[in-house]
């Protein structure tokens, strides 16, 4: 049964990191068309939150689910990641007018 669970967690995080990539896409599209800030914002938030989920991978794959930490700072990485997400979505929902 563990075995299995495992199997069904590495296809899920497969998955998140695919839908990751086509809204990073997406938004990648939608920049290069308007060129506007708010945009620009929410790339780079899906930038890091594709970045998450790459790092969610690994970790899951090559780590056995530890989180990568930051030692200099002290703070695991994808805590910051989610902090720059959190903060480029904020910046577009700010900017709408």
């Amino acid at each position: 049964m563990v075995g299995a669970f495992l199997m069904d967690d590495e296809i899920i995080h497969f998955i998140t990191v695919l839908a990751s990539l086509l809204v990073l896409f997406v938004s990648v599209l939608t920049y290069r068309k308007t060129r506007e800030r708010k945009h620009l914002s929410l790339m780079i938030g899906f930038i890091f939150f594709s970045a998450i989920q790459f790092e969610s991978l690994y970790e899951a794959l090559l780590t056995s689910g530890k989180m990568i930490s930051l030692p200099l700072i002290n703070i695991h990485l994808e805590h910051l990641f989610l902090l720059v997400t959190s903060l480029s979505f904020f910046a577009a929902i700010y900017q709408l007018e």
